[in-house]
């Protein structure tokens, strides 16, 4: 099936983290990819996809990018480092942990200053030869912030507004792709697409969803976070109801516009014989909350909504496989590296996908001026702590997926085996953090 067939929906590989390994999850049925597309989309909730194409409401949402997880090495169970992009790209293109980049930046007005001996992908391949290139939507990515410098070309598009939407980012994208493989050099061309954060304000073709609910008092059209915030406290419970519906559709309707536009850029590529030898890499920053605890937006916990996030990789000779294996943000290019058949540096911290063992635990961390969460997560369960207040929240992540039914007080087993790890990155983590609170598990 080619990637840009979204009618086929047979059924992938199931690989599962047990004895699996790297060599056995990415499998081709004729040469590795040279050249790489990296796709990173902000917002992206992990739900707004389906890379089995068991569900037919996420095909409703995402048919052409699930159809494209779905006829690849589709990783459903990667939790991003934090939930906010700059710490989050910084760790998905350095194959590092956080603190073992030594870059731990806080939510705020400065976030922090990118370490001079970061390195990143861009400059990794481009030491192999590659020639790169950057279109991104968000400005985390651009080279104020010590990241869009590393690509050879760089558009960076941080205006807002409609005309830097997917329909940009898409057709600056294709001209760049056109341009990178001019040559004889292997290329990477990195798009990052702004779609669907806030505000939640897609083409009125794709307000279908919203058009069908009885209609409410307010403008989505330019509404942030807060602005929804303060709407929602002012509701009662069953006027939030028709509110959320109609927050869910707005954001569905980006997530439906973004897939077009995506399904578009890659029928492009293919016209143009751009993907007969290239790795795509789909991914999120991060997710997005949509009322889950209360709250919308991101950069508001390390909730699974904000965290648990869609990675997919697909190339034309790539079998089809799904490994529900834990995976985070810098395994990301031990895995890319590991595919275009280039040997990992020795300070990359990431495990390239497969490679992860059922005891791995991974790491979020969310911190601002006043707040640090940090949580602590298995196959099957997660521990959030507030270094600020104290708060310990301990979820079972099979059955409760969005984090409700806090069991900290009575699975006391599981909650001492997560500290365990969680007193290690605790005490990593103290000569980033300013501010005082307890740490203590209570136990």
């Amino acid at each position: 099936m080619s990637c840009t067939d979204i009618e086929d929906t047979s059924i992938v590989n199931e690989v599962t983290n047990t004895g699996a390994t790297e060599d056995s999850l990415f499998q081709y049925s004729g040469p590795k990819p040279a050249n790489l597309l990296m796709l990173s989309i902000d917002t992206w909730r992990q739900d707004q996809i389906d890379g089995s194409l068991r569900s037919k409401e996420k095909m409703l949402l995402s048919p052409f990018l699930s159809s494209l997880a779905a006829d690849g090495v589709y990783l459903s169970n990667h939790h991003s480092v934090s939930s906010w992009t700059y710490p989050s790209i910084a760790a998905a293109l350095s194959g590092q942990d956080l603190v073992s980049m030594n870059f731990v930046p806080a939510l705020g007005a400065k976030p922090g200053t990118m370490p001079s001996t970061a390195t990143f992908l861009p400059t990794l391949l481009s030491n192999k030869g590659y020639t790169t290139g950057l279109v991104t939507a968000n400005g985390f990515l651009c080279s104020q912030y010590g990241i869009g410098d590393e690509y050879a070309f760089e558009q960076c598009l941080t205006k807002g507004g409609v005309d830097f939407d997917a329909y940009a980012v898409r057709t600056r994208g294709l001209a760049l792709a056109k341009d990178l493989s001019s040559g004889k050099a292997p290329w990477f061309l990195h798009l990052h697409f702004i779609d669907p954060h806030l505000p939640y304000n897609p083409p009125k073709s794709y307000l279908n969803e919203a058009e069908n609910l009885a209609s409410v008092s307010f403008d989505f059209t330019t509404a942030g976070a807060q602005g929804l915030q303060m709407q929602w406290d002012l509701l009662t419970t069953r006027e939030q109801k028709l509110f959320l519906a109609h927050t869910k559709a707005r954001y569905h309707g980006l997530t439906r516009y973004l897939d077009d536009q995506i399904k578009a850029l890659l029928s492009d590529l293919t016209e143009q014989g751009l993907l007969e030898d290239t790795l795509v890499v789909l991914f999120s920053d991060h997710g997005e909350q949509l009322f889950e605890h209360g709250m919308v937006g991101h950069t508001q916990s390390v909730h699974s909504h904000e965290i648990h996030v869609p990675v997919a990789f697909w190339a034309k000779d790539l079998l089809p496989a799904n490994w529900d294996g834990l995976t985070s943000h810098h395994d990301l290019v031990p895995t890319i590296l590991d595919q275009l058949e280039i040997k990992i540096p020795g300070h990359i911290t990431g495990i390239s996908a497969g490679g992860q063992t059922p005891d791995t635990v991974i790491f979020s961390h969310l911190m601002t001026g006043t707040n640090l969460y940090i949580s602590a997560s298995t196959e099957n369960h997660k521990l959030i702590y507030g270094w600020h207040d104290g708060s310990k929240q301990l979820y079972d992540t099979t059955s409760d997926h969005d984090e409700q039914n806090n069991i900290y007080d009575t699975a006391l087993e599981v909650t001492k085996h997560l500290w365990q790890a969680l007193d290690e990155e605790l005490l990593r983590l103290q000569p980033f953090v300013s501010i005082t609170g307890p740490i203590d598990a209570g136990l």
